[in-house]
């Protein structure tokens, strides 16, 4: 691709550094984490990069910046210390010392784990909870997304992504993006980029959304919109629906059922019963899943369909690149190494590495990847052990760790088909986070401050639903 005028890109993002840094903007780093780095991760395609203050660093990534410089010098003093912080630190450290022991430059490598991994992890873990910002921020969150998916119509309909090809004539982007297909029909990826990686996002939006509606945090309509047929939680549900089909991603399709069924079990008056009995017919799904691939599989991939030719595709990419781990199977290769053979690989292993734990173990080896998966199911293990055993009358709270459970679950089995790039790698962390600060928070206190943020619809007394505090019987 023809070089932009990094000065123009460069310019342009660092405005976002700029408000971030004044007081008039942002006031608080809780604020402008809400205000500025939420809107910018999820709006702006991170594609587009500038080496102001390291290499290829996305916009996200110089918003965070200085949030985080801010928040370690007036916010440090409500973190409270927890195992995932090892284990998040961990991770990060042993990808930068893989990075180190290849010989390369790491440097570039300890900005991009900063930014993605440990800022977001620390302002998650320590802003959102404690600043009464739980249902604030899954519903910014989500609102957020439902305008990414209103956006994409106009991708799925002029079969090219707006958000990506118009800036990319001024901006510098690694690589071309392209709107891909499937079934004849373009996939919407926005400003995911990525298809799949767009589905893991939606996702993360509807169960999220699904925590909103079934809690009444929503009000009844859109404001400055007239009263429609369905209420504004449904209607966002809707169209988060569409836009997970419209990405034709089958990995966080299923992945999102599976988070569906785990997080009603934080609804149900018999949480464990429940959560028993939807991960039996979740086990049995994946076990009929499994056998379905492992037939396609025998069959050979000449007679198979397209959709089964993707099944084969998948399973073989532990074949193909089983070799090139256990040549470097503890610290792996090394970020630049990978990519400056990359060429040489893909000819004689003609298959790409769609697998972020694939991907993982071939950059940084079995340690990396060994220390990703504990965060993720030390989180899940957590969450799932505190919202069995909370009182009943705590149903927004548990509800909201069962929500955070689904949530990582469904990122979790996604990467099993893309890597973990762009928005998806900060928001997994932003999940791990949030769930280690409301676990982390007063059970009883956070309970009553959820509980005072719900709606009561009274159709006939208001067109707003009237927010008030339930009693304890509810």
């Amino acid at each position: 691709m023809k070089n932009k005028p990094s000065w123009l890109s460069e310019f342009l993002l660092t405005i976002s550094n700029i408000i971030s840094f004044s007081p008039n903007f942002s006031g608080f780093p809780e604020k402008a984490f809400f205000n500025i780095y939420l809107p910018v991760l999820i709006l702006i395609p991170q594609v587009f990069t500038t080496n102001i203050l390291a290499p290829n660093l996305s916009s996200a990534q110089m918003t965070i910046i200085p949030i985080f410089l801010v928040f370690i010098f007036s916010r440090l003093q409500r973190w409270k210390f927890s195992l995932n912080d090892l284990l998040v630190t961990g991770y990060a450290g042993a990808c930068i010392y893989s990075e180190y022991r290849s010989g390369e430059k790491y440097l570039f490598l300890v900005a991009q784990f900063l930014c993605s991994v440990i800022a977001p992890y620390f302002l998650a873990k320590t802003l959102i909870t404690s600043s009464q910002l739980d249902v604030r921020f899954a519903q910014r969150l989500v609102f957020l997304v439902f305008v990414d998916v209103l956006i994409a119509s106009f991708e799925f309909r002029f079969q090219f992504n707006p958000l990506i090809t118009l800036p990319a004539h001024y901006f510098n982007v690694q690589r071309e993006w392209y709107t891909s297909y499937r079934y004849g029909l373009p996939r919407i990826a926005e400003a995911f980029a990525h298809p799949i990686l767009f589905a893991i996002g939606i996702s993360i939006a509807f169960l999220l959304n699904y925590w909103l509606v079934k809690n009444k945090f929503w009000s009844k309509n859109f404001k400055h919109l007239p009263s429609l047929f369905l209420s504004k939680g449904m209607i966002i549900a809707f169209v988060l629906i569409i836009g997970l089909i419209l990405t034709f991603s089958r990995g966080p399709l299923l992945s999102c059922i599976f988070g569906t069924l785990v997080i009603g079990a934080g609804f149900s008056k018999h949480r464990l019963r429940s959560l028993a009995l939807r991960a039996l017919i979740a086990v049995i799904f994946a076990v009929m899943i499994y056998y379905s691939f492992h037939q396609y599989l025998q069959m050979g991939q000449k007679m198979a369909s397209d959709t089964e030719q993707t099944a084969i595709y998948r399973i073989n990419l532990w074949n193909e690149y089983l070799k090139l781990i256990w040549m470097q199977p503890i610290w792996g290769w090394g970020q630049q190494v990978w990519l400056r053979e990359e060429i040489f690989l893909v000819e004689k292993h003609t298959f790409s590495v769609d697998n972020a734990y694939l991907y993982l173990t071939l950059l940084h080896g079995f340690v990396s990847t060994a220390l990703f998966t504990a965060v993720g199911f030390w989180a899940m293990l957590r969450l799932a052990f505190y919202g069995i055993f909370q009182p009943l009358k705590n149903v927004q709270l548990s509800s909201l760790m069962f929500a955070l459970l689904a949530v990582i679950l469904t990122i979790l089995l996604s990467l099993t088909t893309v890597y973990m790039g762009l928005q998806i790698e900060p928001l997994f962390f932003i999940a791990i986070g949030w769930a280690e600060g409301v676990m982390l928070a007063n059970p009883n206190k956070l309970q009553n401050i959820l509980e005072q943020q719900t709606y009561v619809f009274q159709p006939r007394l208001a067109e707003e639903y009237k927010p008030v505090q339930r009693s304890q019987e509810t």
